[in-house]
């Protein structure tokens, strides 16, 4: 009875209007009365928002019967600021610098939020203005000296200025509109910023304030001025970490985008290199860049990518991780359909050879499309070796990239089922050494596998200076122990040693994370049927990839189906390129 009279104190009913509100004070704690209309929360029953739960509960208890209000916003909580939020969505400057001031200021939450800044000063020492813009990102030495000190001086003014703000004040006494050239010509004329543009809608000056852009209102003219003036931190252009080369370019991408973007046009110096900028459509407002050569991509795959992008519908982005999970078409399939690369030189090769890249702001990733197996084997490195090296450093990978998947497998198949494969002397040894071993031989891969992984993922996530000594222990300390402790056989920890190198000759982080999981696929079914299930397991495998495809181009390309590129599997001589690849269909071939 407590709680229902308590229920009663906060929330009231009222029949014909079916409005429940909910007042909040100074404090946070609800009132007796709540008919203020300053924190006011209107219950809607459409049943959409899981938040509304705990009140429907609530108002079944105290026997309250829930009407549907009529609304025209589709939100189930209506607060003032949402409500002014709507109202000032497709608001254009009408030249009255106090009711703009008051919507920006309005639109930005100024009153709560302590870095936007507004700065009133005279034009030319007569005409009332107001600067905005977000503190910290911006560079405040060229706002001064390149935009508000040209402002505030008196010689700035010429004659056209003069004669255009006298008609603006006297449009403004007979009640006309105002006019708008004026912030177009102080924009040509006055200050001295390289970029900028003059908005009429605040909906557009707000999102380019929020890329480091300052907005200039000035009294009567039916616009906003926003200049270029960005100037938060960033990190500059440093070495590639994750894909060391010996030879060649160090440079890798950043988390800016424009930068990223000169990165590549410094590589490929070509006019028909687009760049194509994109607002992801999400609530944080990432741009990204669809990167493309005219001339060269085949138009149906740059529209498929762009169709992809401008799909994207969702709350937060904020690296191309994300960005690859929401354009990749096939969400079950474990193998990775859009190339992740931290290095310009290899995105610019992709590209010039028909590609498509998505560069995404604050990311120092590219994604690249359309992809095949054998650009995950691939390192830049090859083109930079001679062919002879180059060669026998690609046929190393591919034997570390089926010794990583065959070799747990193979080893548990001949332990389980076909000991006879193994000569007479070699098995005696494997067999003496598991005596005192309580685990089977399954059992016993698993958690020298999983123990394996578990050393790998925390050398990962600790600090760079304790990671090495991590592996060290783990690799030498841990296996030593176990051995000695008789957990494992020696025999296992070369196994597991083995095939763990293997993988991490895979240059492809996110290859090698797909190959842990065929790893133990293969893994199960030798435990299973021995190399029968290895047979079956390496066919599925097999059939699987070849069912794979990325934005159309089969996954197993050039060899299935088989194209005259030659150079995927087997480093020739290198004597140039001077066609792009056929399974692409670029425009040039």
């Amino acid at each position: 009875m407590l709680f229902i009279e308590y229920l009663k104190d906060i929330f009231t009913y009222d029949p014909p209007s079916a409005e429940f509100s909910l007042d909040e004070s100074a404090d946070g704690s609800l009132p007796e009365k709540i008919q203020n209309n300053s924190a006011a929360y209107v219950v809607k029953d459409d049943g959409t928002d899981p938040s509304m739960e705990r009140t429907s509960r609530y108002l079944k208890k105290l026997g309250i019967e829930k009407q549907k209000v009529a609304r025209e916003t589709a939100d189930t909580f209506s607060t003032p600021h949402e409500e002014s939020d709507q109202n000032m969505r497709g608001y254009t400057f009408e030249g009255d610098l106090q009711k703009d001031k008051d919507n920006i200021q309005q639109a930005f939450n100024k009153d709560i939020n302590a870095d936007i800044i507004c700065r009133d000063f005279l034009v030319f020492g007569e005409h009332k203005a107001c600067c905005f813009y977000i503190d910290g990102m911006i560079n405040t030495t060229m706002l001064s000296d390149y935009i508000l000190r040209w402002l505030l001086d008196k010689n700035s003014r010429n004659p056209q200025l003069d004669a255009l703000f006298a008609e603006t004040q006297s449009n403004r006494d007979k009640g006309g509109k105002a006019v708008g050239d004026v912030l177009q010509i102080l924009f040509e004329s006055v200050v001295s910023i390289k970029s900028g543009k003059v908005t009429n809608t605040l909906d557009e000056a707000a999102t380019l304030m929020l890329d480091g852009f300052s907005a200039i209102c000035v009294e009567g003219c039916n616009g906003c001025l926003v200049l270029e003036t960005i100037g938060f931190e960033r990190r500059q252009v440093e070495k590639s970490e994750n894909e060391k080369i010996i030879l060649g370019p160090k440079q890798g991408f950043c988390e800016t985008l424009k930068s990223n973007v000169v990165l590549l046009r410094q590589i490929i110096r070509t006019n028909d290199l687009i760049n194509d900028m994109q607002v992801v459509g999400a609530d944080n407002n990432i741009k990204c860049s669809i990167v493309y050569r005219k001339d060269i991509a085949n138009p149906a795959l740059v529209r498929e990518v762009q169709r992809r992008v401008k799909a994207i519908k969702t709350r937060l982005i904020t690296s191309d991780g994300m960005m690859q999970q929401l354009m990749e078409r096939h969400k079950l399939n474990i193998m990775p359909q859009i190339l992740q690369t931290e290095r310009p030189d290899r995105v610019a090769a992709l590209i010039m050879n028909g590609h498509v890249a998505v560069l995404v702001d604050g990311s120092p990733y590219a994604l690249v499309a359309p992809v095949t197996f054998y650009m995950f084997i691939n390192s830049p490195e090859d083109y930079y070796l001679r062919w002879q090296y180059a060669l026998v450093a690609r046929m190393t990978r591919f034997v570390g990239l089926f010794g990583t998947v065959l070799f747990p497998a193979v080893y548990l198949a001949i332990m389980l089922y076909q000991q006879n494969f193994l000569p007479e002397e070699i098995l005696i040894s494997i067999i003496s050494s598991r005596k005192s071993i309580g685990l089977s031989v399954f059992a016993e891969l698993i958690v020298i596998f999983t123990a394996f992984e578990l050393v790998r993922e925390a050398g990962i996530r600790i600090p760079g200076g304790i990671n090495q000594a991590l592996g060290i222990i783990g690799a030498l300390i841990l296996g030593q122990a176990a051995v000695a402790a008789n957990i494992v056989s020696p025999i296992i920890i070369i196994i597991i040693a083995i095939s763990g190198l293997g993988a991490f000759a895979v240059p492809n982080y996110t290859m090698q994370l797909s190959l842990l999981y065929i790893r133990v696929f293969f893994i199960f079914m030798a435990a299973i049927a021995g190399f029968f299930g290895i047979s079956i397991a390496f066919m599925f495998a097999l059939a699987f990839l070849c069912n794979t495809n990325s934005f159309g181009v089969p996954f197993f390309a050039p060899f299935a189906p088989k194209t005259k590129d030659k150079g995927a599997f087997f480093r020739g001589a290198f004597s140039g390129q001077k066609k792009g690849k056929d399974y692409l269909d670029p425009l040039d071939y």
